[in-house]
């Protein structure tokens, strides 16, 4: 009987230590649903009190008494000037205790984002570019910070997705597959240039690209965190990028890319370290415009004011130790002048080594080698020195037995006429320092042939005999020993803008002195030759070409 009543006692405690235990359960699980609503608004509100010039959107929230955990469901982060489409949506966040970091007698968190998409367009670009609010100072930190009571010390990122949409019908700028980690956050604060805690991401770029980041942070660092790591690109397309670019004139077709890179950026030092950069297979024009393309001119000016920022700073250095362009086609292409033309440089090889900011690194050398037009042998080789302020530095080219005919744009709207066959070379030498120019252009024609009656039977009687006129007057001019026409342009003086770039200085040299002496200095040694006929079929030319003429 005792045993009965003993096992019955037990029995009775069991049933109020399992009824106990479930009405604890029940009263935590109705406690989560009771509290999670008032908690989604609360963190909802916090979040955007801390957010500018964004909104965020909490679909739902999660509690988990036991573990002291938070979920949140479908975060939506729209900007307020274009909030359609939303610039961040995360399926999934999730907030915890970092318990190993707990075992160490410090309470931090975790954050784990899953699936984060973040889309951005090139109306909310713009808007953030006006935004007299850098980015970095829209409240982001704290806002995800307002969601849990303990500091972040660990992020993940599971499967993120990184796009960009321009307004148009090109493919978007996407990076797929993204992981990121980064711990121990919550360090003590460090000595300048010291980053203790760990950072990788990686992930797809584009359709068959990879990129990798691998380095330390000091996420605590004042007034900006630091971040110093070794970023990898490795089979990047560069015709992705053709909806970016192409508001800056350039065209970009084709193209594979594989750069290697260490980056350092702190309040007091920024270093961009570029080991090596290898461009394949690409096709690059420039679309030159008389138009003044107001973002052309706003990039340009930016990166002169960087350029000379940085030019012997010894907080700051720019350095490429190797950049090798292989197997590409560089253009340049006039829309300004009737007919449009093309000229180009085919099978284009390019070397650029030891280019840096800081003069102590010496010299920067470059090579360049390719077909002109196709056909002609292209030969040139740059100096550049890194002391002072201005750009210094010292080209020459070479372009040798051009095949002229594919040249015949060029030829019409310059010179008014075009050819059936003959050879074109250049050969170019010029200094730039201390914002002067000293160089000389010289352009070679051989063997030219411009009337043909085959060819130009249906152009009036004007043009045939202007043209006629050219080629004849070619043929006085010949060098009987070379059987060469040749003129000499001088380039000397001061540079038109003294704080320009080098590649801005390039870039005029080569459309006014390249473009300009070819054909103008052809035309004066035929005036000299032969002036009145000559003048006189130029004038009969324009009358004809003038509007309402045949």
């Amino acid at each position: 009987m005792s045993r009965l009543k003993s096992l019955r006692k037990l029995l009775t405690w069991q049933l109020v230590v399992f009824g106990f235990g479930a009405a604890l359960v029940l009263a935590g699980f109705v406690l989560d649903r009771a509290i999670e609503e008032p908690l989604r608004r609360d963190i909802e509100a916090q979040f955007n009190e801390k957010l500018t010039g964004y909104t965020g959107h909490v679909g739902r929230v999660d509690f988990h008494l036991l573990g002291f955990s938070l979920d949140l469901e479908r975060v939506v982060i729209s900007q307020n000037a274009h909030p359609d489409p939303p610039v961040l949506y995360i399926p999934h966040l999730s907030a915890s205790v970092h318990w190993k970091a707990l075992l160490s007698g410090r309470l931090v968190a975790d954050f784990i984002f899953e699936n984060p998409s973040v889309y951005v367009d090139l109306v909310q670009l713009e808007e953030e570019a006006s935004d007299s609010i850098p980015f970095s100072e829209h409240g982001w930190q704290d806002a995800f910070a307002s969601i849990y009571p303990l500091r972040i010390n660990e992020l993940q990122v599971k499967g993120g997705t990184l796009a960009y949409q321009d307004n148009s019908d090109f493919r978007p700028l996407h990076a797929r597959h993204i992981e990121l980690l980064a711990s121990n956050i919550r360090n003590i604060r460090s000595p300048e240039r010291e980053y203790p805690s760990t950072v990788h991401a990686e992930g797809a770029l584009f359709d068959s690209g990879q990129f990798s980041i691998d380095g330390h942070a000091d996420f605590l660092a004042k007034p900006v965190p630091g971040v110093k790591v070794a970023i990898n690109l490795d089979g990047v397309e560069l015709d992705y990028f053709e909806p970016v670019v192409r508001r800056y004139n350039l065209r970009i077709s084709e193209g594979v890319l594989w750069a290697h890179a260490q980056v350092e950026h702190a309040s007091l030092v920024q270093i961009v370290d570029i080991d090596s950069i290898t461009i394949r297979d690409a096709a690059v024009d420039y679309i030159h415009s008389s138009v003044p393309n107001q973002r052309v001119e706003a990039v340009a000016h930016k990166i002169t004011d960087t350029a000379h920022e940085v030019m012997n700073d010894s907080q700051s250095l720019v350095l490429v130790r190797k950049l090798v362009m292989e197997n590409g086609t560089i253009g340049f292409v006039n829309r300004d002048i009737s007919p449009a033309y093309r000229v180009y440089i085919s099978d284009a090889t390019f070397h650029l080594e030891n280019l840096s900011s800081r003069a102590e690194d010496g010299l920067a050398l470059a090579s360049l080698s390719g077909k002109f037009m196709g056909t002609g042998e292209v030969q040139g080789s740059a100096r550049f020195f890194p002391e002072g302020k201005q750009a210094n530095f010292s080209a020459k080219l070479k372009v040798a037995e051009t095949q002229l005919k594919p040249m015949n744009d060029l030829l019409r709207a310059h010179g008014s006429f075009d050819v059936v066959g003959g050879i074109f070379s250049l050969y170019t030498e010029f200094r730039v320092r201390d914002g002067f120019i000293n160089g000389y252009v010289k352009p070679m024609f051989r063997d030219l042939d411009v009337y043909d009656p085959a060819q130009d039977k249906r152009k009036n009687a004007c043009r045939k005999f202007y043209e006629a006129l050219v080629g004849g007057v070619a043929k006085l001019l010949e060098n009987r020993n070379r059987d060469e026409v040749a003129t000499v342009a001088r380039i000397s003086g001061p540079v038109e803008d003294p704080n320009a770039s080098t590649v801005q200085i390039i870039g005029r040299l080569i459309q006014n002195a390249f473009f300009k002496a070819i054909l103008p200095g052809f035309e004066r040694e035929f005036k000299r030759a032969e002036p009145l006929p000559y003048r006189s079929a130029k004038r009969r030319l324009e009358r004809a070409q003038a509007p309402g003429r045949g």
